[in-house]
């Protein structure tokens, strides 16, 4: 975990400070997770898949309430993906199946395959 550290921290930006989350799902390793005493707030380790649309949703949502009575706009949602090939199928369909209303709101959701 120190590799990641340095790479979900804040960033600075030229509209305040850009919050990272990263989320780690495990399906291959034990249902008991390693130590994870120590992780940083903003990255969470938890076995299964994730709920990709579920997960959209409230990235969208939380992106929308910041800019909410602010002059800007958002900008876009960015989902990647690593791992397997279904992976990013999923994150594709959970991009498709978003409320329109919502993929509005933040001018848009593109998805990333790696």
């Amino acid at each position: 975990m120190p590799i990641l550290e340095p790479l979900i921290r804040p960033r600075d930006c030229i509209f305040g400070a850009l919050p990272i989350r990263c989320s780690i799902h495990y399906t291959r390793a034990p249902r008991a997770p390693p130590n994870l005493d120590a992780l940083p707030n903003n990255l969470s380790v938890l076995p299964g898949r994730p709920d990709l649309l579920r997960t959209l949703e409230g990235t969208v949502d939380a992106v929308i309430a910041e800019h909410k009575g602010a002059q800007d706009r958002p900008m876009g949602v960015v989902v990647g993906t690593c791992g397997p090939i279904e992976l990013g199928d999923d994150s594709s369909r959970a991009a498709g199946k978003l409320d329109w209303e919502r993929w509005k709101a933040v001018r848009g959701v593109e998805t990333y395959e790696e």
